[in-house]
């Protein structure tokens, strides 16, 4: 019973704590604006305006990784992802975007 009892406890334990490194919703994301996601596009030289913002997303990882779903100007769903390491740069780096 009591070995039954521990499994219970563990199987619980694990499906309710969070994954270690799976990207979280940014429900504080009011760094991430359209005005935010445009300048740092910009920066990169990727040339897309943004309409909307859908979703933000963090990820700890060797540093914080952004995800953001947002809508192009052009009605295109996107997903940009960037890295920020801020004890090295506040700029953000290896900025992607791929959209539909």
């Amino acid at each position: 019973m009591f070995k039954f009892a521990v499994l219970i406890l563990a199987v619980v334990a694990i499906t309710s704590a969070r994954q270690l490194g799976a990207p979280e919703d940014d429900t504080e994301n009011d760094n991430i604006t359209v005005d935010t996601l445009g300048k740092i596009l910009t920066e990169a030289e990727i040339h897309l305006r943004v309409k909307s913002i859908e979703n933000v997303q963090k990820q700890v990882v060797g540093g914080v990784k952004y995800l953001v779903q947002f809508v192009s100007e052009d009605n295109h769903r996107c997903l940009a992802t960037w890295i920020v390491k801020p004890w090295e740069s506040p700029k953000p780096e290896d900025v992607h975007v791929s959209c539909k």
